[in-house]
């Protein structure tokens, strides 16, 4: 198990379908995604199988614990980047554990001071997306 999964395993927590907040615990296609990532990874996402929030939760942990993370998120329109970021901020509202020092947050960003790390989530086709950043 990854350092990020044992982060998300130990704290954080999720909602589930039916909109009861649990602890976060792997199911079984995230824990072999989280077991078999080499790092030039395609995977092909299926429906409700939790992969997004995996992710999500996986660069939200990284931005936690690693110095100059810059975690970048790609979706499909507007309203699910929206949606996504929202997940992101739940994972950090409801950490089980001491609060983490946030900086600045928008409506795209979130930024954690303390390890000059980021999660960016931007939307495919967008002007501004991508643009003169180096992603990690």
């Amino acid at each position: 198990m990854t350092p990020e999964a044992l982060i998300i395993e130990s704290m954080f927590r999720v909602v589930t379908k039916e909109g009861v907040d649990v602890d976060f615990v792997l199911n079984s296609a995230q824990r072999q995604i989280d077991e078999n990532m080499t790092g030039r990874d395609i995977i092909p996402k299926a429906r409700q199988e939790g992969v997004s929030t995996y992710f999500l939760a996986r660069y939200t942990a990284a931005c936690l614990r690693k110095r100059n993370v810059k975690a970048t998120i790609i979706s499909h329109e507007q309203d699910a980047t929206s949606r996504l970021l929202s997940r992101c901020t739940y994972f950090l509202d409801n950490l089980r554990g001491p609060d983490p020092v946030r900086g600045r947050s928008g409506v795209n960003i979130i930024t954690f001071p303390k390890t000059d790390s980021m999660i960016y989530i931007g939307t495919a086709g967008s002007k501004k997306f991508g643009r003169g950043d180096t992603i990690t």
